[in-house]
């Protein structure tokens, strides 16, 4: 799954912070503040987007992560069901996005032992530790996460959901699932063509952090 992504503050040309300042300016148009993330990016939080304008012109444009589902927030979709699930369908084939992203972050549940002193015996509990992994794909420093955007009745800004998929085979210990990541040619065909998503970066790398 996918539930936050970061963005270095500097990236090798510039273009994420370019993006992220467009993104910035529009916010402040329409909300009068600017609250794009940058950084760590979580659920709840308005990110940095590319989409496709209402001309078909490619732009970028501030969007809250999560879509709005009674009590719940929906921050992930699956690429294999999102053109069946009437939740999802019309905004996969019709409005699809991009979230530049330097790395995401995955968890890892590890159950431990823990040694004690308290009866005097050496004794060793069990106990669970969370490890945190940066993961992006080998030899890139810069990629897009692939989304899926929708308008809903009660906000100003439009929300998005990160596509996921099966993950890489040197990650599936890790998680089962992974965001789809395009590299950014593929990238921008996925805007024109949802099919596109499927030529996906499968290469990963990981480091804890």
């Amino acid at each position: 799954m996918c539930g936050r992504f970061y963005i270095a503050d500097e990236d090798e040309t510039g273009e994420i912070q370019r993006m992220i300042e467009e993104a910035a300016r529009k916010q402040k148009a329409i909300l009068g503040c600017d609250t794009i993330a940058r950084g760590e990016v979580a659920p709840g939080m308005t990110a940095a987007a590319l989409a496709l304008g209402k001309t078909g012109k490619r732009g970028v444009f501030p969007m809250e992560w999560g879509f709005s589902l009674e009590k719940k927030r929906i921050i992930n979709t699956r690429l294999e069901t999102a053109e069946e699930k009437p939740l999802f369908r019309e905004a996969f084939l019709q409005r699809r996005c991009l979230l530049p992203m330097t790395h995401y972050f995955e968890w890892e549940n590890r159950e431990e032992t823990i040694p004690s002193l308290l009866d005097g015996t050496g004794w060793e509990a069990k106990g669970k530790r969370r490890n945190r992994y940066a993961i992006r794909p080998e030899g890139r420093e810069m990629m897009y996460l692939a989304g899926i955007y929708r308008y809903e009745a009660n906000k100003k800004l439009p929300v998005f959901s990160v596509l996921t998929c099966a993950p890489d085979e040197s990650i599936a210990w890790l998680h089962e699932r992974m965001p789809v990541i395009l590299g950014e040619q593929t990238a921008m065909d996925f805007l024109h063509r949802a099919e596109a998503a499927e030529d996906r970066e499968r290469s990963m790398v990981f480091r804890a952090g």
